[in-house]
């Protein structure tokens, strides 16, 4: 497009070191001024008992490929992370895509622990649709990571997460 927002991160800098940001555009005819905004900080997801984002909040679109590549996937595509405290030993994350949720085909979500070890990873069902990872055996107060990525390059695109920290019931018995 020929305006609009256009975002880029990477994960695994090292503090002390200076790093540098160009700003250009693609076609010899367009000038223009900008705003350039700058954080050290991914989101970190604080509320994981039973919520979502607002619809479309995240994007894979101008992420980078930083970070190690899930055993889930053959490709080192865009990814955009979060980070989570543990406030109990489960976490289900979900990547809500399709319609007003989001515009990402195969979508793929990892959950990795404070080292960037994979503890989970889950890959799309078709090119659109839920994808859900689960992990029991976190240590409350330990932080975590999440990579949300598509599978197909050229594939990424927006996405709504939710997460929950309470473990499913089971409410029929009869056939365990």
């Amino acid at each position: 497009s020929s305006s609009g927002d256009v975002s880029v991160d990477k994960l695994g800098l090292v503090v002390g070191e200076w790093y540098y940001v160009s700003v250009y555009s693609n076609s010899s005819a367009s000038g223009g001024t900008f705003t350039l905004c700058a954080t050290d900080q991914m989101p970190v997801l604080t509320n994981k008992n039973n919520w979502c984002s607002s619809l479309a909040a995240y994007s894979t679109v101008n992420a980078s490929s930083s970070g190690p590549n899930p055993s889930c996937t053959t490709n080192n595509h865009n990814k955009s992370w979060f980070k989570l405290q543990a406030a109990t030993e489960y976490i289900r994350i979900d990547v809500k895509t399709g319609s007003s949720e989001g515009t990402i085909s195969f979508p793929e979500i990892a959950i990795w622990n404070s080292t960037l070890t994979q503890l989970e990873c889950r890959e799309y069902t078709g090119s659109s649709g839920d994808v859900t990872a689960s992990y029991i055996g976190l240590t409350v107060g330990q932080w975590y990571y999440v990579s949300v990525y598509s599978e197909v390059f050229a594939a990424g695109g927006t996405f709504s997460l939710c997460a929950t920290v309470q473990l499913p019931v089971v409410t029929n018995t009869s056939n365990l």
